[in-house]
């Protein structure tokens, strides 16, 4: 947020992370597999439902070390 990236290098990848935050890509298969165009199974409202917040780097810890539970 603030910094544009682009072609950056592994090492320098997590300096560019504002956070991380769950995201739940949802598809209605049925339009999507109906034609060659994938995106209209995947473009109606709720399809993409996310948060509700975003964790900074600081708050999650290391990015390798991440554990997501739902509960």
């Amino acid at each position: 947020m603030g910094r544009q990236a682009a072609a950056v290098a592994e090492a320098d990848a997590l300096g560019f992370v504002a956070g991380y935050m769950l995201f739940n890509d949802l598809s209605a298969r049925d339009l999507q597999f109906s034609t060659p165009q994938w995106m209209s199974g995947k473009v109606f409202d709720g399809s993409a439902p996310c948060g509700p917040a975003l964790v900074t780097p600081d708050e999650a810890g290391a990015a390798d070390a991440i554990e997501i539970e739902l509960a």
